[in-house]
């Protein structure tokens, strides 16, 4: 967020892309980021773009292993959005399951992995996290 008019964010952002400084990857969202970035890490930003999977990977990376339900009691999102949220989650490799018969929890695959990107690409978020760690500590 910037206090520019739209054309002179674009003014710079071509200057930007002409020299090289930045490139963008076009989806829902036009991404700008750094060319020195890995891809897998710019998906990951693309990601943590959506507020239910933002709120979901912040909760289980202050937890260890939550079930469906407690997800969606903890972020207040409904049954339908947590499933959507985490079935994305487990296909880009983010979240691992456990089963325990008859039911199952879900987990950060690699938290230190995930914690080292969200800061390389949603720093803000870290504090988001922090916050909620120390919340966690406190009870």
């Amino acid at each position: 967020t910037v206090n520019c008019s739209p054309e002179t964010v674009n003014k710079y952002v071509h200057e930007l892309e002409d020299q090289k400084k930045i490139i963008h990857k076009k989806g829902k969202f036009k991404i700008f980021y750094n060319p020195e970035l890995e891809l897998e890490k710019i998906d990951f930003y693309e990601l943590m773009l959506n507020d239910s999977i933002r709120s979901t990977v912040s909760l289980l990376l202050t937890s260890k292993h939550l079930s469906q339900f407690e997800i969606e009691q903890k972020t207040l999102k409904s049954r339908p959005t947590v499933s959507r949220t985490l079935s994305i989650l487990v296909k880009n490799n983010i979240v691992q399951i456990q089963y325990h018969a008859p039911f199952k929890t879900y987990s950060i695959k690699n938290k230190f992995k995930s914690i080292s990107w969200i800061k390389q690409t949603n720093s803000h978020l870290v504090d988001d996290v922090t916050d909620n760690m120390v919340k966690m500590l406190a009870h």
